[in-house]
């Protein structure tokens, strides 16, 4: 809190994942102390995380024509 630091309840879990049993479980209990607190858990510095978020080098590729005939094939890479 002093550093005023973010980040996100998963990364939370994965930095003590010997801690808890389970994400929801590491949830429940940010939210228990947040409630103890009197205070939200974005203003402890939490926010959930999206689903659907990942990190690396990711390279999509796509082959086939649309409707109208038009060529979608290509590839996107995200490194």
């Amino acid at each position: 809190l002093l550093s005023m630091r973010t980040t996100t309840t998963r990364e939370v879990y994965y930095v003590f994942v010997t801690h808890f049993r389970s994400q929801r479980e590491c949830d429940s209990a940010i939210l228990d102390v947040a409630k103890v607190l009197g205070v939200s858990r974005r203003s402890l510095g939490l926010s959930a995380s999206p689903k659907g978020w990942f990190c690396g080098s990711v390279e999509i590729t796509r082959r086939g024509t649309l409707p109208s005939g038009k060529d979608v094939s290509g590839t996107i890479d995200g490194t």
